[in-house]
């Protein structure tokens, strides 16, 4: 297996990822990689970490929090320690609506890195990442949030997608 070192997270990350959004199922908007099956997803996942892929990425809105919950029943017994952890923030699904999401604020995203933790059963994510930047949110505030979830402990290193302004 390949690594990359990622210095300023002072990390050897492989070359493959495990990614979860097929195994996520549907989310409330109908968005779906058709049936799949939990156990043959947690026997991948695992697979892939026996044979050195070292980063699992996940998300929230990847079947409304079930690719986290499969992600954290794989990394059962042993599995976390092996992995960097990555899930995102700012971009779900309204249960009300039915329509995606993105939110950044401050309370948004503390409630939803509870929810990330206890779906994927750790205490803390290796890379906390910005799904989407939200327009209604000035980045300060993001990066107000995400900067006492790290002194916290709850996420290590920091990342954001920037989309160029069309």
């Amino acid at each position: 297996m390949r690594y990359n070192h990622f210095k300023n997270a002072d990390a050897d990350i492989s070359a493959l990822t495990v990614g979860t959004w097929g195994i996520a199922g549907a989310n409330s908007a109908g968005v779906t990689w058709g049936n799949v099956d939990t156990e043959e997803s947690i026997a991948a996942i695992r697979q892939m970490i026996d044979n050195g892929v070292n980063m699992v990425d996940t998300a929230p809105i990847y079947g409304d929090g079930h690719s986290e919950t499969v992600v954290g029943q794989a990394l059962k017994d042993g599995y976390r320690e092996k992995v960097y952890l990555a899930t995102k923030f700012g971009s779900y699904i309204s249960h009300y609506t039915g329509k995606s999401v993105r939110d950044n604020k401050y309370n948004s995203v503390e409630r939803e890195i509870d929810e990330s933790l206890a779906r994927l059963q750790t205490d803390y994510i290796d890379f906390y990442i910005m799904h989407w930047p939200d327009e209604n949110t000035p980045i300060e505030e993001t990066m107000a949030v995400c900067n006492m979830l790290k002194k916290r402990g709850k996420s290590v290193t920091l990342e954001c997608l920037i989309l160029p302004k069309n």
